[in-house]
């Protein structure tokens, strides 16, 4: 996996999140059921990875960009106005739709017919 990278450090960020769960045949069905162009995903993400300087993995540590801690911590509240008891993966998509500054964001709100309808079809297809 390449990583951004800043200094000696790797940084993991909502895109790769997205890069990697669009791989996954089940969230990709997902998408395409809800009028999400996965190939545009994939192009969209890559092409924003590639204005970073990147490394593959190596000795340095391995980090969680801003966008991605936020995320997660919309995520977290996701789950909890939800009454769930772990975060599940709607949270996770939802957390990431939140961010108003980032690419990965912009796409789940803003590149399919209904971001409601993402999260309930992963809710259906992951239980």
């Amino acid at each position: 996996m390449v990583l951004a990278k800043s200094g000696g450090d790797h940084y993991l960020t909502p895109e790769h999140i997205l890069y990697v769960l669009d791989s996954k045949e089940k969230f990709r069905e997902c998408l395409q059921e809800n009028g999400y162009d996965a190939g545009l995903i994939d192009i969209a993400v890559l092409s924003f990875l590639a204005y970073f300087p990147s490394s593959h993995l190596g000795g340095d540590k391995i980090r969680l960009s801003r966008p991605l801690e936020l995320a997660i911590e919309n995520a977290v509240e996701v789950a909890s106005e939800r009454n769930l008891s772990a975060v599940d993966l709607p949270s996770i998509v939802s957390g990431i739709a939140l961010l108003k500054d980032s690419l990965a964001g912009y796409i789940l709100r803003e590149k399919g017919h209904s971001l409601q309808g993402l999260l309930k079809s992963l809710s259906e297809k992951y239980k």
